[in-house]
C-alpha cells in the first residue's frame, strides 16, 4: 500500500514529465486538473492506505488545483 500523499506526489511528478497526455488537434496535450483528479481517485481507492473517503477527496482536490496551476503557468 501507498499513502495518498505519496500517490498524489507521484501522479503530479508523472504529469509534469508528460506521462499523462491526450491527443488534441493533432498534438499531445497534458491532462486537465479534473482528469488527473479522476485518475487519482481511482488509483487511491485501489492502491492507497486510506481510512476515509474524505481523505481521498481532499487530496484529489489538491491535485486538481496543482495541475490547473501548472497548466496556467505554461500559458
Amino acid at each position: 500500500m501507498i499513502t495518498i500523499e505519496k500517490l498524489c506526489e507521484d501522479l503530479m511528478n508523472d504529469w509534469k514529465t508528460g506521462t499523462y497526455t491526450k491527443a488534441y488537434n493533432d498534438y499531445d496535450a497534458l491532462l486537465s486538473g479534473r482528469e488527473m483528479k479522476e485518475i487519482f481517485i481511482e488509483q487511491a481507492r485501489k492502491r492507497a492506505d486510506v481510512v476515509e473517503e474524505a481523505e481521498i477527496m481532499y487530496m484529489a482536490d489538491q491535485l486538481e488545483e496543482w495541475v490547473d496551476e501548472g497548466i496556467a503557468n505554461l500559458q
